[in-house]
């Protein structure tokens, strides 16, 4: 049965039809290495739910609205400072190097380009409407 899934915290979920694969929700912020956000998820950095195939029996990693809040609400990505700051991407890649804000990592493990909000946001104030 496609309801009911139990997630990474151990919670039930709704419908898969209520979701978006990491994959899809990866690509749609910018970021295009599938294995290095699936593991910030495995690794429980962003919340995720496990999704079983009824037909192979593999698991999947989907997000719920809910889970693409909290990442929105924690993270960034050039993509996502692109879209809230209204600057070029190369503009805000500059930025971040010129002050040294680095991205996120976990026990010396990277990620990929996802930078924690709150480290980015005071950098950009003045851009912000």
């Amino acid at each position: 049965s496609r309801k009911s899934k139990l997630d990474m915290s151990g919670e039930f979920t709704a419908s898969v039809r209520d979701t978006i694969s990491a994959y899809a929700f990866a690509r749609s912020i910018g970021l295009r290495n599938r294995g290095q956000f699936s593991e910030f998820l495995e690794e429980g950095h962003s919340p995720a739910i496990r999704i079983q195939n009824p037909s192979n029996r593999r698991c999947h990693l989907r997000l719920t609205e809910d889970n693409i809040a909290s990442f929105h609400n924690k993270y960034m990505t050039l993509n996502t400072m692109q879209a809230e700051l209204g600057l070029h991407r190369n503009t805000i890649s500059t930025r971040l190097k010129a002050m040294d804000v680095l991205q996120f990592t976990s026990g010396g493990k990277s990620f990929g380009a996802i930078w924690l909000r709150h480290e980015v946001t005071s950098l950009f104030d003045d851009n912000r409407s």
